[in-house]
C-alpha cells in the first residue's frame, strides 16, 4: 500500500454486503482495514451502485427483502470518504480514454486512487484485467490469502 488509504469499489464492499463470489475475500479486507484504520475512498457514484446492487438482489430474489434491509443498513454504517472535485471528473475522463472505455464509471475508481497514490482494490475482472499490466497498484480481490494480513 502506498499510504494509509485506500480506494476500494463497490464490487468488494457488495461481496461483503452479500454473498457472493468473493464474500470471504471481501470479508478479510474490509475487516483488515477496519482493523488498521485504513481511509477507504471512493468516487461519489459507490453509493449508487452498491445500493442498486443491493436493490437488484432483492428483485431478482437473490436475498429476500430483509436480507436486503440488514445489508443496505450495514453499508451505510461503513465509514467511507467520497471523493468529488472537478480533478477527479477531468482524470476520470482522461483515464477512460487512456485504457479505451465508453463510460467513466470505472475510470473514476482510478481516478480517485491516483489522485491519492494509493491502491485501488477491485473485485471487477473486467476492469483489473484491462489496466493491472499499466496500473501496478490496482489490486485484484483474488490476491488475499485467508492467512495474508495480519
Amino acid at each position: 500500500m502506498r499510504n494509509p488509504s485506500v480506494c476500494v469499489d463497490a464490487n468488494i464492499v457488495i461481496n461483503f454486503l452479500i454473498a457472493g463470489p468473493f464474500s470471504d475475500k471481501a470479508t478479510i479486507l474490509i475487516k483488515h482495514w477496519s482493523r488498521t484504520r485504513t481511509r477507504l475512498i471512493v468516487p461519489t457514484l459507490f453509493d449508487y451502485e452498491v445500493v442498486s446492487a443491493l436493490r437488484r438482489a432483492v428483485h431478482l430474489k437473490q436475498i429476500n427483502r430483509a436480507d436486503g434491509e440488514f445489508a443496505y443498513q450495514r453499508f451505510l454504517h461503513i465509514p467511507v470518504s467520497r471523493q468529488h472535485n472537478n480533478l477527479v471528473l477531468d482524470l476520470s475522463r482522461e483515464m477512460a480514454e487512456r485504457f479505451n472505455s465508453s463510460r467513466i464509471y470505472d475510470a473514476s475508481y482510478l481516478a480517485v486512487a491516483h489522485l491519492h497514490s494509493c491502491d485501488m482494490w477491485t473485485a471487477d475482472r473486467r476492469l483489473y484485467n484491462s489496466v493491472h499490466e499499466k496500473l501496478q497498484w490496482v489490486r485484484w480481490i483474488d490476491e488475499v490469502a485467508p492467512d495474508a494480513l495480519p
